[in-house]
């Protein structure tokens, strides 16, 4: 135990402060009801609007109310997270977020550079190639050197 006049060891270090995500904002703002940017635990700077919008687009009971958000962006991170707070009710929501597929990725990412053309033709190729068309493809990419996937798997 300190004393008054006695500070205390230097060694002994602060916890970290959690770095707050925008996760964190919608489970305040549809669970937990702490308010963390009135309570000083969280600032405007890590509000990101766009993606909790997103995140509370993804809930049937709270996609009108991220709409309404999404046509006055202009607001500040302040005034949209009050207007979520106080608008929507307490309630565990739970949804995934879409992601979209690995192998469509790669087809895309295999089509783009191939053929040497923009995302929205390269997603439309994707979708006409077959699988065999692919691999071909993604073979002729191959620009010599050693192959690291291969190198990888033998080992």
């Amino acid at each position: 135990m300190y004393l008054l006049n006695e500070d205390k060891p230097s060694d002994i270090e602060e916890p970290a402060k959690k770095e707050i995500t925008p996760f964190d904002f919608i489970r305040d703002i549809t669970l937990d009801k702490k308010n963390l940017l009135e309570s000083n635990i969280a600032t405007e700077k890590e509000y990101k609007a766009y993606i909790i919008n997103i995140g509370l687009s993804l809930y049937y009971d709270t996609i009108m109310y991220a709409n309404l958000m999404n046509m006055n962006y202009n607001l500040p991170s302040n005034m949209q997270h009050d207007f979520y707070f106080n608008v929507i009710h307490k309630k565990k929501r739970w949804s995934k977020w879409h992601k979209k597929l690995d192998k469509f990725l790669d087809a895309y990412k295999i089509c783009k550079n191939y053929y040497k053309i923009n995302n929205r033709r390269a997603e439309e190729v994707s979708d006409i190639l077959t699988d065999r068309q692919l691999n071909e493809l993604d073979r002729r990419l191959i620009k010599g050197g050693v192959n690291r996937k291969k190198d990888e798997n033998n080992e």
